[in-house]
């Protein structure tokens, strides 16, 4: 748990997370039952359109503001922020946070195509970018490969890895024995996150997969093309859509699965892959952002190359035919999530807000 002191001084601005939808909610949700009083406002709200989230920004500052004003504990200012929308939503609450109330301001990234953003923008956006992350008294990232990024693009000299957060499950998970080997995809329907390769490398071994496997798909977005190519292929008694999953369902999912996949494109460090090997889940991803840092190909699963279907049918395949393999990488997994857990993460965050706490006052 965060010092009484520490959580004082901390407020957070970021999506809202009392139902989270994503990596960055979810992140934020576990931190809030960690710190001894949680200090938040809302600038995003992830269950809404764009227009309604103009709407819900706009309302959120009179909030920021009164907090800034009327609350004297408040030092640091810790944003949580992804691409696009949501850094300039940050932008302004930097200028607001630190040069009128002079507070220290945290970028924490979340985002997975943030240096797409930053390298596909505008000479003026790009500007904006620099100017805010040097302007920022620390950024926090998700892995070393993220840290290269920003050292090498910007002037700040204040980067901190911090891992990504999970919760530990209750109970622990137990090895599960199943006729059909269960998979699981859970995120966003849409190219990024490689779920249309994953329809496809099934397609590839539809033959040898019939009777022996199960995938399980949990998301939104292009549902439309999911279900045609999945009636396309005639996969309909190997893939199963479960719609949206959180909470109670989600857990159930994922304590009732032998493997999880997740074919990205671009990734942060996702947490859904913390999610599935805290279950003790081998896990076949890809070779981007933070994820070589956590799945370590033939240790814990397996690490492929965006886009190659034919790798990625083949090592489904193995794990399918090799339950002696599943079980050896989901222990595998447990290991190495376990500085991911809240008792680990926490006490780092908390030693990176007394540094900065104890810099002294903004010049």
């Amino acid at each position: 748990m965060m010092s009484e002191t520490i959580s004082r001084a901390v407020l957070t601005v970021g999506q809202t997370y009392k139902d989270p939808r994503g990596g960055i909610s979810s992140v934020i949700k576990t931190y809030a039952g960690h710190f001894t009083g949680f200090k938040f406002v809302a600038t995003y709200n992830p269950h809404w359109g764009k227009w309604l989230n103009v709407f819900q920004f706009a309302s959120g500052l009179a909030p920021l503001l009164a907090t800034l004003m009327l609350d004297r504990d408040i030092k640091v200012v810790h944003m949580h922020v992804a691409e696009r929308g949501s850094f300039f939503r940050k932008y302004l609450v930097l200028l607001i946070a630190r040069r009128i109330f002079r507070k220290k301001v945290v970028f924490h990234s979340h985002g997975a195509e943030f240096h797409l953003f930053y390298e596909n923008s505008n000479s003026l956006v790009r500007r904006l970018v620099r100017s805010c992350i040097n302007e920022c008294d620390m950024v926090i990232c998700l892995s070393r490969q993220w840290e290269t990024f920003f050292r090498s693009n910007f002037d700040n000299t204040m980067v901190e890895v911090l891992e990504n957060i999970v919760d530990q499950p209750v109970p622990p998970p137990t090895v599960k024995q199943t006729a059909k080997l269960q998979m699981l995809f859970l995120g966003e329907i849409g190219e990024r996150k490689g779920i249309f390769d994953l329809i496809e490398a099934i397609a590839v071994k539809k033959e040898y997969f019939s009777g022996l496997l199960r995938l399980r798909i949990g998301g939104k977005g292009d549902t439309g093309r999911l279900s045609n190519l999945v009636d396309r292929h005639g996969l309909q008694e190997i893939v199963s859509f479960e719609g949206w999953v959180s909470g109670i369902h989600k857990d159930s999912l994922l304590g009732e699965a032998d493997v999880y996949v997740l074919p990205s494109y671009n990734e942060g460090l996702p947490i859904s892959i913390l999610e599935a090997m805290s279950y003790g889940l081998p896990v076949i991803s890809t070779n981007v952002g933070g994820i070589p840092e956590v799945v370590h190909d033939r240790v814990n699963g397996f690490v492929i190359a965006p886009g190659d279907i034919t790798t990625l049918a083949e090592r489904i395949q193995q794990l399918v035919g090799n339950p002696v393999l599943r079980v050896q990488m989901g222990k595998e997994s447990l290991r190495i999530v376990t500085p991911y857990y809240a008792s680990s993460v926490i006490p780092k965050l908390e030693d990176l807000y007394a540094s900065m706490l104890n810099r002294g006052p903004e010049e």
